[in-house]
């Protein structure tokens, strides 16, 4: 121990350490470990810290610079641009770097750096000073740290407490401002909470996280226009952020705004060149663009990055499928089947595309690979389709019905009731289409066959509540009024019957 005291207890502190080189991390671990820290966390690159910061709250980052493919100055950014815990003390940790390396970190918030290779004394020297001067700070710095422990473990009514001191201390302060709206928005009072962040950001614009909050409350409350400026705003001022520009590139792209989309996913391409989800969005925006052979390449570039990204060649199929071109879709897979003859989720793709294509010989012909690889649940679906496709409603049932597994389940079991109900099974139907519905709760298609089941089978008044669950979900009124009419009538005229025979029998 250096001095023999601590001004903080080590085991109530969370330690995180990021460093790509397993060695180093343990190295770490151990100089903790012996200071009787027991709560250490390891991350070996910006996005497994981002994780940890997800699901936990460490009140020190130890990081190395280098981390291979990202770096600890990525690192250090996010932690910076977070709402709540932005001001924990980070402790670099670099071997190769030049000055003018070690000068940015502190510029971008660092606390301090350690050189390599140090002795266990010279680490422990410098977590103890990072961790006094945090534990220990003045009044009005200690409540607000108090007031972001809180709401981050998600204690809001708790926080509002040592929030009040802090108010009480400096009202002004924007720090203390900030964490009012954001107790007020997290207790429900988001009118509140939007008028003091309304107020904040006109004073002090530059103020990133009152504008990040804001936006946030304004996407809550569907008021998309205004969030999608106020993200653009945040932004200016608090640019590498490559998870919020993607956002906001989602938010434009529904918006049909494809080049504003475009730019927002080149901007967080530029900060993280493998990030999947811009490319994916980046895709779907150059397709918006008509920029069709760009949108194919950022898609064929996600699998290339990301092996198991079934949403890449997903897009590729729908691209393809819009500009009536499945050929193209077909070659691509073909491609991506040679390139990476492990990966089932493109032989079940393709198979898919030769069914869209009515090459049926073709699709079976992969159900037949696949059965031989094990993938009987996906060969069983592809024989089934194909079944469909070819008119053979028992046939494609009997194959549907071998499907153990639960992949795919909403539809498989949407299929087995429109069977069902073509071969004269309305009750099954009515039970398979529940089955379906269960697994996606937003499909009016699986409603809608439930209710045309439970309507052959006599049940006319749990059709008309499916039928209105149907138009609850987005079912278009003219797929649901005329069904839900005869529903009803028919429940009026049985009715009727029934008070006939009941004045009948009182007269009698």
């Amino acid at each position: 121990m250096v001095n023999g005291i601590y001004k903080f207890n080590p085991g109530e502190i969370c330690v995180l350490v990021v460093d790509d080189q397993d060695q180093i991390r343990k190295a770490i671990r151990r100089v903790l470990q012996k200071m009787q820290f027991q709560d250490v966390l390891e991350a070996t690159n910006a996005q497994a810290a981002d994780a940890v910061f997800s699901a936990r709250h460490p009140s020190l980052v130890i990081c190395d610079l280098n981390l291979g493919e990202t770096s600890g100055f990525e690192v250090l950014e996010r932690i910076r641009a977070r709402c709540l815990g932005s001001d924990i003390p980070v402790l670099m940790v670099t071997g190769e770097s030049s000055r003018d390396d070690i000068i940015k970190s502190v510029d971008m918030g660092a606390n301090d750096y350690l050189l390599k290779p140090f002795q266990p004394e010279d680490l422990e020297r410098k977590v103890v000073k990072l961790l006094d001067a945090f534990v220990a700070p003045e009044p009005l710095l200690q409540k607000i740290r108090a007031t972001e422990k809180l709401l981050m473990e998600g204690e809001y009514m708790t926080a509002l407490h040592p929030l009040g001191e802090a108010i009480a201390i400096e009202a002004n302060n924007p720090r203390v401002r900030f964490l009012h709206a954001f107790a007020h928005a997290k207790t429900g009072r988001t009118g509140i909470a939007e008028k003091t962040l309304e107020k904040l950001i006109s004073e002090q614009p530059g103020y990133f996280r009152a504008t990040a909050l804001l936006a946030d409350l304004r996407l809550a409350g569907g008021r998309v226009g205004e969030a999608v400026r106020l993200m653009e705003r945040e932004l200016e001022y608090n640019g590498k952020q490559p998870g919020r520009r993607v956002q906001l590139a989602k938010l434009l792209l529904a918006q049909k705004k494809s080049e504003e989309c475009i730019e927002q996913c080149r901007k967080a391409l530029l900060l993280d060149q493998r990030m999947g989800e811009a490319l994916l969005t980046m895709g779907h925006g150059q397709v918006l663009a008509g920029n069709i052979d760009k949108g194919i390449y950022y898609f064929k570039r996600l699998r290339r990055y990301h092996p198991d990204s079934r949403d890449a060649l997903e897009a590729i199929v729908s691209t393809c499928e819009r500009i009536k071109d499945l050929k193209r879709a077909e070659y691509a897979l073909r491609d991506e089947r040679a390139a990476n003859p492990d990966q089932k989720d493109a032989t079940v793709i393709l198979a898919r595309v030769y069914l869209m294509q009515h090459k049926l010989d073709e699709a079976v012909a992969i159900a037949g690979e696949l059965t031989n690889s094990g993938a009987a649940d996906e060969a069983n679906l592809i024989m089934a389709m194909a079944e469909i496709k070819n008119g053979r409603a028992r046939e494609a049932l009997v194959a549907l019905e071998k499907i153990r597994g639960e992949q795919d389940r909403a539809h498989v079991c949407r299929l087995r009731a429109e069977l069902n109900l073509q071969l004269g099974n309305p009750a099954q139907a009515a039970i398979e289409a529940g089955k379906s519905f269960a697994a996606e709760p937003w499909s009016e298609r699986a409603l809608l066959i439930q209710a045309a089941a439970l309507a052959r089978i006599g049940e006319h008044a749990k059709a008309c509540f499916v039928l209105l669950r149907a138009s609850m979900v987005g079912a278009p009124a003219e797929m649901t009024a005329d069904e839900f009419v005869e529903s009803r009538q028919r429940l009026e005229d049985r009715r009727e019957v029934a008070r006939a025979n009941a004045s009948a029998r009182v007269a009698s």
